[in-house]
């Protein structure tokens, strides 16, 4: 297993009829929330762990969009790869400027693609719009082939509410989740990624700019 994670909260020394159903639900939907932004960090990191690296490539912004785009295609295709038969993990900015540029069209699944977080298609390609947060450090977008996620494994065992029952903390409400994620990536060529160093700050003066020799 690469990684075991395993959340328990107890919640004060409260009765069990002080404890509404509203207020274990609100607790059980931000556990939820937490372990969702947990398992698409290490999902991301792993993707990227095992992928290939697109080749010189740039920040995005709406001069580079096209070119950075093309780049990703191009690898997936030069890696024998359907650029249809994966899908596009892509940040806002990613996405954003695509949009203006007028990569990104309408979801072939429509309301439904939009509820499953589908945002539109590139040439093609179901692109999902993800929090910059949730990728490794400047990384952009990760293509990944749908064959990849068949060496990826998520055990979710159910969530566990209840009152403990041992003298130490009789009365205590607890809410407990464990999960193990465990994921390789068994053929570099089914995932690649964009990642890039954002260009340094062009407005620091260049050394020895300005320097002139006296007569």
């Amino acid at each position: 297993m690469d990684k075991v994670i395993d959340i328990q909260e107890r919640i004060g020394r409260l009765e069990s009829k002080a404890v509404g159903p509203k207020f274990i639900e609100s607790k059980i939907i931000r556990l939820r929330q937490q372990m969702a932004e947990i398992y698409d960090k290490y999902d991301a990191e792993q993707l990227v762990a095992g992928g290939t690296a697109i080749a010189t490539a740039k920040p995005i912004t709406k001069n580079t969009i096209l070119e950075e785009m093309a780049k990703m295609r191009i690898a997936v295709v030069n890696s024998e790869n359907e650029w249809t038969s994966g899908f596009l993990l892509a940040t806002a900015d990613v996405v954003t400027e695509a949009t203006y540029a007028k990569l990104v069209t309408a979801s072939p699944d429509g309301v439904l693609g939009m509820v499953n977080g589908v945002v539109g298609v590139v040439n093609g390609c179901i692109t999902i719009e993800v929090p910059k947060s949730r990728l490794p450090e400047n990384v952009n977008m990760i293509w990944v082939n749908t064959l990849a996620y068949a060496t990826f494994t998520g055990i979710d065992l159910p969530m566990d509410v209840g009152m403990y029952t041992d003298e130490k903390y009789m009365g205590q409400v607890y809410i407990a989740e464990r999960e193990f994620f465990t994921g390789k990536v068994a053929v570099a060529k089914m995932v690649h990624y964009h990642k890039s160093t954002p260009d340094p700050d062009k407005s620091k003066p260049v050394s020895g700019a300005g320097s002139g020799q006296g007569g």
